[in-house]
């Protein structure tokens, strides 16, 4: 169904004015046929400005994006490369808890934990507590 023939109906609902019949006229007949009227020249501004939208655009944005991409696709398998080779430094440092020592945070690992444990095992078997 085409865009004019609704809005016409939806106008048709409350007229401005009944042709024939003067006391039909009223203030809000007139304020719903202004705002249909309106509503009608914003739909035709739009489709208007999409019709008259040259189709060139789009196959500029294709070619700036194919030209694009292969910048794109080298810094991303740069940065996954840098990943790959700060997380495989991680597993040779940290081992198992690699994941878990990735960030610049220095965090207790299970191996200072261990270490902990004998001093404190060294100092009870020093001073016999």
């Amino acid at each position: 169904m085409d865009i004019d023939k609704i809005i016409e109906k939806i106008e048709d609902q409350h007229p401005y004015k009944k042709a024939g019949d003067r006391d039909s006229y009223s203030e809000y007949n007139e304020g719903w046929s202004d705002a249909c009227d309106i509503i009608k020249s914003e739909i035709e501004r739009r489709e208007g400005r999409k019709l008259n939208a040259p189709s060139n655009w789009i196959i500029f944005v294709v070619v700036q994006r194919i030209l694009g991409f292969p910048f794109f696709l080298a810094l991303a398998t740069f940065g996954v490369i840098i990943l790959f080779i700060k997380y495989m430094a991680n597993y040779i440092k940290y081992g198992g808890e690699a994941i878990s020592y990735t960030e610049k945070t220095r965090r207790k690992m299970i191996d200072d934990v261990f270490h902990k444990l004998v001093e404190q095992q060294k100092l009870k078997e020093q001073y016999g507590c």
